[in-house]
């Protein structure tokens, strides 16, 4: 989901010819889709279909083998990176505390200097009081 309202430029997402394979096991293969504003989309299927999978690659987790996929006019995946977000079924977060697990999120997808990053750690923390 993207984070701000001016989200149209990053439509409509088009996926060409995406592949995925691990371990040698073709998981995507050949996907293609254009989702267009405005409206809802559901990527909907049974357990094991691959919906996970395509979200992790549509929002640059994991790299795919080959295939497009265009987020409006960019295909750069740190550009829509920086504008989005993925919440996943099962939470994952590393197996630490909450303060060191804000501090890698910090460090991973910021660019602010250290000391903005701790004045940002002690205001979510206070807030979660």
């Amino acid at each position: 989901m993207l984070k701000e309202n001016n989200s149209s430029q990053f439509f409509p997402l088009v996926v060409k010819k995406l592949t995925y394979a691990h371990n040698n096991r073709q998981l995507i293969d050949g996907l293609n889709f254009k989702i267009e504003l405005p409206g809802v989309s559901a990527i909907m299927g049974p357990n094991g279909a691959g919906k996970s999978l395509t979200l992790r690659l549509l929002h640059g987790l994991i790299k795919p083998a080959s295939g497009m996929i265009k987020w409006g006019s960019t295909t750069n995946p740190d550009l829509v990176q920086e504008r989005q977000a993925m919440v996943f079924q099962k939470p994952i977060l590393l197996r630490r505390t909450v303060q060191d697990n804000l501090i890698y999120a910090l460090k991973t997808k910021s660019k602010l200097d250290k000391a903005t990053q701790a004045t940002l750690l002690q205001q979510a923390l206070a807030r979660a009081q």
